[in-house]
């Protein structure tokens, strides 16, 4: 396990709530995907040193971004679908809503396992689908 620390919100109405969970086990990091519900709950942050992951939306769409820290750059990637789509779509990350490229609003399964890379490895494995966005 590479991943140090694990961030979720609460919502209640303008207000919220930051929970933490110092290194998390897989079961704590599935059980906050599977709370994101773009209401109460919509973000989870995992956190090790020099990277972190931002998870957003939930109910099935979520928007995943990792940020690493190299030599003093910051480099961004986020998870994209395989296939082509055009158009945005809305989602909810940190309370606020927001229209994200549809490309980069992935299914449960797709943001599961590359979830599961980052916190194995602590980095983004290509492979899932991760193109940079930044850097």
């Amino acid at each position: 396990m590479a991943i140090k620390k694990l961030i979720t919100d609460e919502w209640k109405g303008q207000a919220c709530d930051d929970h933490e969970i110092d290194e998390p086990v897989w079961a704590d990091v599935v059980g906050a995907i599977r709370r994101l519900d773009q209401k109460t709950y919509t973000q989870v942050v995992l956190q090790n040193v020099d990277e972190s992951l931002l998870i957003g939306g939930g109910a099935g769409r979520y928007n995943l971004a990792a940020t690493l820290w190299r030599d003093g750059t910051e480099i961004i990637y986020v998870l994209e679908r395989p296939e082509e789509v055009e158009g945005k779509e809305r989602l909810v990350a940190g309370g606020q809503f927001g229209f994200y490229p549809a490309r980069t609003v992935v299914d449960y399964y797709s943001a599961i396992r590359a979830i599961e890379h980052f916190y194995n490895d602590g980095i983004p494995r290509l492979d899932d689908g991760w193109k940079i966005e930044h850097a």
